[in-house]
């Protein structure tokens, strides 16, 4: 949950804070996760970290982030507020966009 809220977070900032035609940018996300012992209460909890960071492309001729929605008034906000964005972002293990993917954050 925390790290859906993570993602939204970095993708609205990043859509919002105007990066241009062709524009990208990239996000880091930090998630951790607990996974308890076997059956019968044996065995001890460990704890698993992970960070991935995502690539939003808002322009250019393969964008990953694209406005599907917006309110009358998002145009003149200055944080573009009632816009609805679809995103099929690469997830990466590095912050270079041409990092080997791992996997795709994908919503609206």
């Amino acid at each position: 949950m925390l790290s859906s809220f993570l993602l939204l977070l970095c993708s609205s900032y990043f859509l919002s804070s105007g990066h241009g035609e062709g524009g990208g940018a990239s996000c880091a996300v930090s998630a951790a996760g607990v996974r308890g012992g076997g059956a019968g209460g044996g065995g001890g909890r460990r704890l698993t970290k992970f960070k991935v960071y995502f690539h939003d492309v808002v322009g250019g001729p393969k964008p990953t982030a694209i406005r599907v929605a917006q309110a009358p008034s998002t145009n003149g906000s200055s944080t573009f507020f009632g816009a609805v964005v679809a995103i099929d972002d690469p997830l990466t293990s590095a912050a270079a966009s041409g990092s080997a993917e791992v996997g795709r954050a994908q919503g609206s």
